[in-house]
């Protein structure tokens, strides 16, 4: 599996926090911004912290 290939977490039912650390090397702050995004379309309202 391909770090970028895209799990449907928008289907779990429960709540969601996400938790990036901002000098994460191999997963992106911009990736995480786009999860979320993706999640938002999706009716979910995740906790994020950067």
């Amino acid at each position: 599996m391909l770090l970028t290939t895209p799990i449907e977490i928008e289907r779990y039912p429960g709540p969601l926090l996400l938790s990036h650390g901002t000098k994460d090397q191999v997963w992106s702050v911009e990736m995480t911004q786009r999860l979320v995004t993706r999640l938002r379309e999706h009716g979910r309202h995740p906790e994020v912290h950067f």
